[in-house]
């Protein structure tokens, strides 16, 4: 009896089933469609009207509770603790965007900070515990954010240094595909031979640290120094490297990330970043859209994957199909099927 009632219910179960994928196709497929771009613009300027913060906690916070991106810091030498949270401050204020700071700590003395870290960039690198600390810290920024999530890591004068070291010694490979790396006055330039996403080293024209690393003093003579921003691409690692005209012409100021040619050169990254990381919440809120979850559970459930994973495919199959069961149910195959002449079952 049981079993009679399920046959008998079974076309009606059809005619619902169709509806519910028809709704839901409906309202996933606008994700794929070129309003898009309308969207990404709209999105863009309520980014530049409200804040970053206020836009991912306001609207994404419920959606997204693990980050999909995060910024870290690592400061140069001669720095105090005071002047390392000062910086990372700054750093916060012009990405409006939570930084996780790691402090390379300092003697209090500039030629001693400077000699350690040629000291353990040449003679023990794979020791320095400082590196060591560094990787422990990306890794765990890692670990907070989504699985896909990336970290943009910021590292200055000797930053670089500790940077390059944490990635040649200390870092898995599957973690250093999820960092981006940008350097200001770098002791040691970095390449993509080490982090496989996106990198960019800034040198000011008469940044000192240019005497240290070769590749860079290298790459400069190939830069117009007329221009503001000089983009030089290093060719064996495909990685960018920025030469900026100082806005202070004094090699102590225009080294410094508080100065103002390095902070303009913040304000630029600031920007990527936010493009970048909109660009990451759309995809995810694609991929998490209420009608993807709900379709891909009435999938499990039932057993009909095609049907609920192709609606775009399967839409003109299963209109075809409820027509003909709505016939069989009513007896009326003309007005369902389209023909001229409509015939009625006795």
């Amino acid at each position: 009896m049981r079993q009679k009632i399920v046959v008998e219910l079974q076309p009606y179960i059809f005619i619902f089933l169709t509806f519910i994928q028809f709704f839901i196709s409906a309202s996933f497929l606008p994700w794929y469609s070129p309003k898009s771009a309308i969207i990404h613009k709209n999105l863009t300027s309520v980014w530049a009207i409200s804040g970053i913060d206020v836009f991912v906690k306001r609207y994404f916070q419920r959606s997204f509770p693990k980050r999909l991106m995060a910024i870290t810091f690592v400061n140069g030498i001669y720095h105090t603790n005071e002047e390392w949270q000062l910086v990372a401050a700054q750093i916060r204020e012009i990405f409006s965007y939570e930084v996780h700071p790691f402090y390379n700590p300092s003697s209090g003395q500039w030629m001693q900070d400077a000699a350690r870290a040629g000291y353990e960039l040449l003679i023990r690198p794979s020791e320095l515990a400082t590196s060591k600390d560094l990787a422990v810290h990306l890794r765990h920024v890692l670990s907070e954010l989504v699985p896909n999530g990336r970290i943009l890591h910021i590292a200055h004068s000797g930053g670089a240094i500790l940077t390059y070291l944490a990635a040649k010694y200390h870092l898995t490979d599957d973690e250093k595909e999820r960092i981006d790396v940008i350097t200001f006055g770098g002791g040691r330039s970095i390449t993509r031979k080490y982090f496989k996403g996106r990198v960019v080293n800034y040198y000011s024209n008469n940044d000192p640290l240019l005497y240290i690393d070769s590749r860079a003093a290298r790459l400069l003579k190939e830069a117009s120094l007329n221009q503001s921003f000089c983009l030089i691409n290093e060719n064996k690692h495909n990685t960018s490297f920025f030469f900026v005209q100082p806005q202070k012409n004094s090699s102590i100021e225009d080294h410094s990330l508080e100065g103002p040619t390095y902070r303009t050169a913040l304000h630029i990254e600031a920007q990527a970043f936010k493009d970048r990381l909109l660009g990451m919440i759309l995809e995810e809120a694609r991929r998490q859209h209420w009608a993807r979850v709900l379709r891909k559970t009435c999938a499990n459930l039932t057993g009909m994957h095609h049907f609920w994973e192709h609606p775009a495919k399967t839409i003109a199959i299963n209109i075809h199909q409820l027509c003909k069961q709505s016939s069989k149910i009513t007896g009326w195959s003309g007005f369902f099927c389209g023909n001229k002449y409509m015939s009625v079952k006795n």
